[in-house]
């Protein structure tokens, strides 16, 4: 590739002359999929077929989320991406006037949602940079329909400049009152403690109701609008603090360690006063509960999933009745357990042909919702469904220039460790192949998130250029329960990396992989595990791939200590000042003279989470030992890489690497 950097802006000054040509995501039809090359590939039903698609295609955000209709039913409400910022636009279902676009006064739109016919809330995030220093906010504003009256609720946007005010959040919407939200937010220079204040939506005013407390980071608020729970955490303590109805005084009602007892997630109040929960008391995996704040006891499972942990309540209406449960695994999972709901369900089942979607909203009347349809070989389209009519039209896809690319779906799929530990993980490969494939094993981040079967770009790019992807949730990964999760605790090099090889292993035994063309490639915790995997099993892989990854935990420890408490970072990576030698010895940084495959180090010089020292101090060993690798430094890249002209930079870097190293055929 030339010079990056000037490719980089040549690319961005492209983009910009293109944003006044974009086709307004509310105009149905085809939309050109310009710039691919047609491959060998069997037309599929719905006219898609197989393409040699562009890695700009990979790189591109969502063009659009946050669908969702107004109480009345005559109004859409939307954010759309835009070349500088996401904008609100507010258009006719039926596409009758010109959408309403609002640029955000500072920052970019993030999530926005009808609090009555007339007024609409929103959140907007921005970041703030003094020299190397940057730190994300969110700020609510409030806005009519037409776009008039924006009111930022207790801000100005010159408050943003001042370092120490954190990030607000939302508390209520208050139920019984159309004026009013309650937020929390941290206030004052340097304050730790999040107050909660009554914000009028009109005028942006704030009262202070509640002054923060010491060990409370989150609060909730009851039924009726009444501040009645707050939750923090003391060293490895989660901390829950109650106020009775009607009382002013806090006390402490429920305390447990993080890693020794049960688990307790405030979820939600009940209307009968009782507190939804999440909690392990009564088995590994996180169960929904009811807990009676007056006696300090569980009143009864509501729900335990026989696999996954719960991740949270689902409440609907303006009563907030209990609707189900959402899951920790697969996107889109809700348990429907009201059976108004489940019929709802099921009739949308049948007008969308599928169970692979997500009800954004409802009107009042209960006639129109939007749907967000989507699948691991789909990124995702927002539908209109009438149901009285019975009639689906579609209103957006969120990656449009994808709409004619027929990819392959996520084969989920288990395999047993050398201990015998269940691992689930998916195998993707390109449709149609008739060649051995070269397998790309690519471990996720965290590591304590998981793999489900959500579209991911970085999956089908690889799956395009002819490559098998072999994803898993190795232990350690959340939402297996909590045995899954603590068997990861301290296991960075050892038994998780033991799960990633024994995937390998068992990928390359599948008759059409290729056991002599295999990579590892990922980012963050995934990097460490790609360079990890050449440094234990040089013979396992070909090469290596690093974004964003960690090499030196040492250095990990050290930059985090004021990110994560240092009573958590003994018990689930390791001690920094007791445990160095033996953290040296899991750290690749420390391990370059076991490495003999060709290794590719990605990095965001903008990454506030892993610092760019791990891949520039990785590549300063490697060239010294003499080994072949390749380096790229994203300049503004953050740690998830959201810019599409940087991903794109390194999707194209990638694909030659992987080209000179594992030779794929494409069918």
């Amino acid at each position: 590739m030339p010079n990056l950097s000037v490719w980089i802006e040549a690319k961005r000054k492209r983009l910009s002359r293109q944003a006044d040509r974009t086709v307004s995501f509310f105009v149905l039809g085809a939309i050109a999929f310009l710039g691919i090359l047609p491959a060998h590939g069997q037309t599929e039903a719905s006219g898609k077929r197989a393409y040699l698609a562009p890695a700009s295609a990979f790189a591109q955000p969502a063009k659009i989320w946050n669908v969702v209709i107004s109480p009345s039913g005559r109004l859409l409400l939307s954010i759309e991406s835009g070349e500088d910022a996401a904008k609100l636009v507010i258009s006719t279902p039926r596409r009758t006037s010109n959408p309403v676009r609002l640029a955000p006064p500072f920052g970019s739109y993030r999530w926005a949602r009808w609090l009555n016919e007339d007024r609409i809330i929103a959140l907007i995030e921005t970041t703030l940079r003094v020299g190397s220093y940057r730190e994300s906010f969110r700020r609510y504003v409030a806005v009519d329909p037409d776009g008039g009256n924006l009111t930022v609720l207790g801000r100005s946007r010159f408050d943003l400049r001042r370092i120490g005010q954190g990030s607000d959040r939302l508390v209520s919407f208050l139920a019984a009152d159309d004026d009013h939200i309650l937020v929390s937010a941290r206030r004052g220079r340097n304050s730790a403690r999040q107050s909660v204040y009554k914000a009028n939506i009109w005028t942006g005013k704030t009262q202070k109701i509640q002054s923060g407390r010491r060990n409370i980071d989150s609060w909730v608020a009851d039924q009726s609008g009444e501040l009645r729970l707050g939750f923090g955490y003391k060293g490895t303590e989660s901390l829950v603090h109650i106020r009775r109805p009607g009382g002013t005084s806090w006390e402490l009602a429920y305390r447990f360690d993080v890693f020794k007892d049960p688990v307790f997630v405030p979820l939600a109040f009940a209307n009968d006063g009782q507190l939804f929960v999440l909690s392990t008391h009564e088995s590994d995996r996180k169960s929904l509960y009811k807990f009676n704040l007056e006696t300090g006891r569980f009143s009864g499972r509501i729900y335990q999933h026989p696999r996954y942990d719960l991740s949270g309540v689902v409440l609907g209406g303006k009563a907030r009745e209990l609707l189900g449960a959402s899951l920790s695994s697969n996107v889109g999972d809700i348990v429907y357990l009201d059976e108004e709901r489940l019929g709802f369900n099921q009739q949308l089942e049948a007008l969308l042909k599928t169970e692979s979607f997500q009800v954004s909203s409802v009107d009042d009347a209960g006639q129109l919702a939007t749907v967000f349809v989507a699948s691991s070989n789909d990124p995702g389209r927002y539908m209109l469904v009438d149901l009285k009519k019975e009639q689906v039209t579609l209103l957006a896809s969120v990656l449009p220039g994808l709409d004619r690319l027929a990819m392959p779906k996520m084969e989920q799929i288990e395999y047993r460790a050398r201990d015998g530990l269940l691992i689930e993980g998916f195998l993707t490969k390109p449709e149609g192949s008739d060649v051995s494939l070269p397998l790309i094993v690519m471990p996720h981040g965290g590591p304590g998130i998981r793999e489900t079967d959500e579209f991911n770009p970085f999956t089908q790019f690889l799956v395009n250029r002819g490559y098998a992807v072999l994803q898993m949730n190795f232990r350690g990964s959340a939402g297996f329960g909590r045995r899954h999760l603590q068997s990861g605790y301290r296991q960075w090099g050892l038994d998780i990396q033991n799960d990633i090889e024994d995937g390998t292993v068992w990928a390359t035994a599948q008759p059409d992989i290729d056991p002599d063309r295999v990579c590892i490639f990922g980012g963050s915790f995934g990097g460490y595990a790609s360079l990890m995997g050449v440094v234990k099993s040089p013979d396992l892989y070909r090469c290596a791939v690093s974004l964003n990854g960690v090499s030196d935990i040492p250095l990990m420890l050290r930059n985090r200590q004021g990110l994560s408490t240092r009573d958590v970072l003994p018990v689930t990576i390791g001690d920094l000042y007791r445990e160095r030698d033996d953290l040296r010895s899991r750290s690749p940084l420390y391990n370059v003279d076991k490495i003999k495959d060709p290794v590719l180090l990605a990095h965001g010089l903008a990454d506030s989470v892993v610092s760019d020292q791990h891949s520039k101090r990785m590549a300063r060993k490697l060239q010294d030992a003499g080994l072949p690798h390749e380096t790229l430094y994203l300049k503004e890249g953050s740690h998830d890489l959201t810019d599409p002209v940087l991903r794109e930079a390194f999707f194209q870097k990638l694909e030659v690497f992987l080209q000179q190293n594992l030779r794929p055929k494409i069918n």
